[in-house]
């Protein structure tokens, strides 16, 4: 934890996913478990909940076999303190949720 003034603490948590065929975790930090919730769309759980849902993450990925490659964390309303749902797509097609090999992503906040 790095601490950025009275009472305020950063941690977070990183993933590098394999998001294709049956899902797979290669490396991660304070993520007890991922869900694949259809084509291009995980849930990644956090071993230490966050202490609200106001954290931050990045994301990226790329889709197989293409160099098209568009991933988020899926708004304020998938940001849980325990979890936050993740989405990969290919905008050039239709529908556009791929799944993505690999899926990374890091979050901060108030762990």
């Amino acid at each position: 934890m790095s601490s950025f003034g009275p009472n305020h603490t950063t941690g977070g948590f990183f993933i590098n996913l394999d998001g294709s065929g049956t899902i797979a975790t290669r490396d991660s930090a304070n993520v007890s478990g991922t869900t694949d919730n259809g084509t291009g769309n995980y849930t990644v759980s956090f071993s230490s909940n966050c202490a609200n849902d106001d954290y931050c993450i990045a994301t990226g990925g790329r889709q197989d076999s293409a160099n098209i490659a568009n991933s988020w964390g899926d708004g304020p309303g998938n940001y849980a303190t325990s979890s936050v749902v993740m989405k990969g797509a290919n905008t050039a097609e239709t529908p556009p949720l791929r799944d993505y090999d690999p899926l990374t992503a890091v979050g901060h906040g108030d762990w």
